[in-house]
Order: structure tokens, then sequence, then C-alpha cells
């Protein structure tokens, strides 16, 4: 899926399979979300979904799921950096992100993983394995 802007270019904004939609109808292509995350140093790999069972919300929560840096995390918050730290440091960058991006594409929740995702054979992100969305420390 994409869209020509009014010079002919064409940009590419996902695949109709990955498409999130929310409960009030907005079509929110997870590439477009983990795109802008990828900028951020301190984040290897980034896995964008919707959240139906969000408890509270009567809409679809973005949840990014993140694979940190170490190697980045360790030269801005140095050697034995908590958790803690780790998520307020991601939770600056990604509020930057989410400022450019209007409140239904925001991202809501992250789950931190120093794991790497399960992928397939040609080393993409299985986007509908459950495994892929948790934490794992």
């Amino acid at each position: 899926l994409g869209y020509v802007d009014e010079q002919n270019f064409v940009y590419i904004t996902g695949r109709k399979k990955n498409v999130i939609i929310t409960k009030n109808g907005k079509n929110v292509f997870p590439e477009e979300i983990e795109y802008y995350l990828s900028r951020i140093p301190y984040i290897a790999e980034s896995m964008v979904w919707g959240d139906e069972n969000d408890e509270g919300t009567n809409d679809t929560s973005i949840v990014a799921t993140i694979v940190t840096d170490a190697e980045e995390l360790e030269e801005a918050l140095g050697a034995g950096y908590t958790d803690e730290q780790v998520k307020d440091l991601l939770w600056k960058e990604i509020d930057k992100v989410n400022e450019e991006l209007p409140l239904f594409k925001r991202v809501k929740k992250i789950n931190v993983r120093t794991e790497e995702f399960e992928k397939n054979t040609s080393k993409k992100i299985k986007r509908f394995v459950d495994s892929n969305k948790e934490e794992h420390k």
C-alpha cells in the first residue's frame, strides 16, 4: 500500500496484510512507525502491533516491542544501567517521535527485550507470533 504525492513521488506505507485497523476505523501502518523508531540509536529492532485488549481504552493501543542496542545504551547510561533507566531513556525518544504523529498512530506502550525476535528463514520478523510481542530479559 502507498500513495503518490503532488510531485509524483511514490511512497510505500506498508503491506495490506500488516495494517492495524483501530476500533474507530483508522489505518495504522506498523512499518511507518517502525521506520521512525529505527532512527533512535538505542533501538536495534522494533515491531509495532495493535493491542485490542488494552483495558481502560475504547480503542486499539499501538504497542512497540523493542530490542535494545546494548552498546548504545551503555554509552548513554554507563555500565550497570537499570531496566527503569532504559525505559525512561526510550520513552524520552519515543515521545519526540509521538509529537510528530497523529494521536491514533502514537505509541502508547512499549515492551523491552534483550533477546532477538523470532524470524523466518529470510530474517524477517514473524509479526503474528505471540512470543515476539512479549518482553524478554
